[in-house]
């Protein structure tokens, strides 16, 4: 009877380690192809990024004149907003002379005149008497 008992003990664990072998087997076969797809992406993920390193490290190189030469645009913008608002300040004075000279001529005159045309450059007036 002891001997059954064994024989039987090592039956089951027997199967049991059968068992346990099939589905390890079957695991790995399943799993397999989903590991050599994450074998091929890594690869894939490494080359591009050695790539793009690559590319990096050569573009570093030529930007460097590029950033200069923006550099020295935009800091002279303030000293090209300050001339553009002189050369603005003068005429909207000369602008404004003008308007002043007119208004005092139209008050000695004292007649009714009416403004035909106007630009900086000149003025018709049209004397309503």
């Amino acid at each position: 009877m002891e001997a059954t008992v064994i024989i039987s003990i090592i039956a089951i664990l027997g199967t049991t380690t059968g068992a346990l072998i099939w589905i390890i087997k079957h695991l790995f076969e399943k799993i397999y192809p989903v590991l050599d797809k994450l074998v091929v992406a890594t690869e894939t993920n490494t080359q591009a990024t050695i790539s793009s390193e690559t590319y990096l490290r050569q573009r570093n190189g030529r930007d460097i004149e590029f950033h200069k030469e923006m550099m020295a645009k935009i800091q002279a913008i303030p000293t090209k907003v300050d001339e553009q608002t002189g050369v603005l300040a003068k005429e909207l004075k000369r602008v404004g002379d003008l308007t002043a000279e007119r208004i005092a001529q139209a008050k000695e005159s004292e007649t009714h005149q009416t403004v035909v045309e106007q630009n900086v450059e000149h003025q018709i007036i049209k004397s309503n008497n």
